[in-house]
């Protein structure tokens, strides 16, 4: 995530600028290499993003035996919902300053290494082999860190215990006069 509001979005404004600019032919205006599908407050959602999250959505639901799978069109709602949701919990997550330190991220990476009987070097050898790259698995954990880290501040929020509820429970555990419940 850059740390400049809207610098994602001026890019591809820029390159939008250049290349309606630049003289084309016929046989090249064809060629679509990548598109704005959405604006999501400061940000973007390419169309490769969304082919990306598609097919990992229907790789998964594939992997639990979803049967009868939905339609490429449901797929790729569910994946475009998926996108913008996680494009504004990371830019509300930035607003509010959360972020995913280095120290976190490598331990996520060591702990789910560890999960799958791997080491680190092992994990990225694995990622390479099935197609993903290391730097991208990532970019992935750290946004999910930081939406984890949201999700449990916005909870954390909510949670609103009065004290009278406290010296019910006190009074129902035996907690009030120093004895514990069993």
């Amino acid at each position: 995530m850059n740390n400049i509001p809207g610098l994602k979005l001026i890019q591809a404004a820029l390159l939008a600028c250049v290349l309606a600019a630049t003289p084309v032919t016929a046989a090249e205006q064809t060629l679509l290499i990548d598109r704005i599908i959405a604006v999501v407050g400061d940000d973007v959602v390419m169309l490769s993003e969304l082919k990306v999250e598609a097919t990992k959505l229907e790789m998964r639901l594939r992997q639990k035996g979803v049967s009868p799978m939905p339609g490429k069109g449901a797929i790729q709602k569910q994946a475009f919902d998926a996108l913008v949701l996680n494009k504004l919990q990371l830019a509300e997550a930035a607003r509010l300053g959360i972020e995913a330190d280095e120290e976190t991220l490598s331990k996520a990476i060591s702990a789910i290494a560890q999960n799958n009987q791997l080491t680190v070097p092992e994990l990225r050898d694995a990622l390479a082999a099935e197609g993903m790259d290391f730097e991208a698995f990532r970019r992935t954990m750290q946004d999910e860190i930081v939406v984890r880290r949201l999700r449990n501040r916005e909870v954390t929020n909510r949670i609103q215990v009065t004290k009278s509820e406290v010296d019910s429970y006190l009074e129902r555990s035996g907690g009030a006069d120093g004895r514990t419940a069993v």
